[in-house]
């Protein structure tokens, strides 16, 4: 990445703290006052950056699609193939598509 290429990236980055801020204290987005700083290929990507930041935003606040699981390790390596589960949450275990080192992939529907 070139330095212009990084300056425009920090530039876009500082806009949209800015953007945020603004819109925890006043509720609101004065695009205008933003259009009239950036180039507009910078606000056209900055659209979509506030686009992708609200969207987290939204899914982060929304505790509904939040599910905590205890995750516990072994402390012995077991040879047994524990049974696969039926359900989690609202979700009904289809069938194990994979195991690694990160634990096992299921397919499931909710």
């Amino acid at each position: 990445m070139g330095s212009t290429e990084e300056e425009r990236d920090v530039r876009l980055f500082e806009q949209l703290e800015r953007l945020q801020a603004q819109y925890r204290e006043e509720g609101r987005l004065d695009w205008e006052s933003v259009a009239a700083e950036l180039p507009p290929e910078d606000l056209e990507e900055l659209k979509e950056l506030w686009s992708v930041a609200a969207i987290a935003d939204e899914v982060a606040s929304d505790s509904r699609n939040v599910v905590l699981l205890e995750l516990t390790a072994p402390s012995s390596p077991s040879t047994e193939d524990p049974a696969m589960p039926q359900g989690l949450a609202d979700y009904r275990v289809e069938c194990e598509l994979g195991r690694g080192g990160m634990g096992v992939v299921y397919r499931a529907f909710q």
